[in-house]
């Protein structure tokens, strides 16, 4: 975790920013050794591979699902991860609801956007994230808190200008005030581009090499 100091460091520029230390490539005990050293967000990607990780570690951990999310494995997750970040379509919404319903949680969820148009990332086009927003929230189970997005692959982009966009999509549907909805997250930045995210505004970063890496 060679990085994390000056990763915190950094951050102290923005008390608003929540890190979420993505630990999907790691065991039960690096996390718990990034807990010790302040950090309480963690995000996974594989339904199979975090819930073990997640039963090893009695600790008041806030779980990030940042991975995507088939529907038959929302029954699983259930009551296990404080955010979903890659709500894309109206099928999981719906499954979504209908277990939360079922127990008794709203899920809350990051819509996720595909700024860049790229084939090989998920989510919306940003044309289509106002309507989907005002869709999804009809299900009572199912809160819309925020947008995620990625940065284009090296070579198809700029980051900043994607990065910026989906700001701007982001303070559009804040402004609109749709019921059941709270802009409250724009999760934007990874560990080779975070520092750019949040100079175009994200307020939560997904970080991971850049702390869990032995390299330099």
């Amino acid at each position: 975790m060679i990085h994390l100091e000056s990763i915190l460091a950094l951050l102290e520029k923005y008390p608003n920013v929540t890190l979420v230390a993505v630990s999907k490539t790691v065991g039960a005990s690096e996390v718990v050794s990034a807990y010790e050293q302040g950090l309480r967000h963690f995000g996974e990607n594989k339904v199979q591979d975090a819930l073990p990780k997640m039963d090893a570690i009695n600790l008041p951990i806030s779980w990030h699902f940042i991975g995507r999310l088939q529907t038959n494995k929302v029954k699983k997750i259930a009551g296990r991860f404080a955010f979903i970040h890659s709500l894309d379509s109206v099928r999981l919404a719906v499954e979504l609801d209908r277990v939360g319903k079922s127990i008794g949680q709203v899920f809350k969820c990051l819509v996720q956007v595909n700024a860049s148009g790229e084939q090989t990332k998920q989510g919306l086009a940003p044309s289509m994230v106002p309507q989907f927003v005002a869709d999804i929230s009809a299900y009572s189970h199912v809160r819309v808190s925020g947008l995620m997005t990625m940065a284009p692959a090296s070579g198809s982009g700029s980051a900043r200008e994607t990065f910026r966009s989906v700001r701007r999509l982001y303070d559009e549907l804040a402004a609109f005030s749709v019921p059941g909805v709270k802009m409250d997250h724009l999760s934007m930045g990874m560990s080779g581009d975070y520092e750019i995210a949040l100079d175009e505004g994200s307020n939560m970063v997904r970080i991971g090499s850049a702390i869990f890496s032995n390299k330099n």
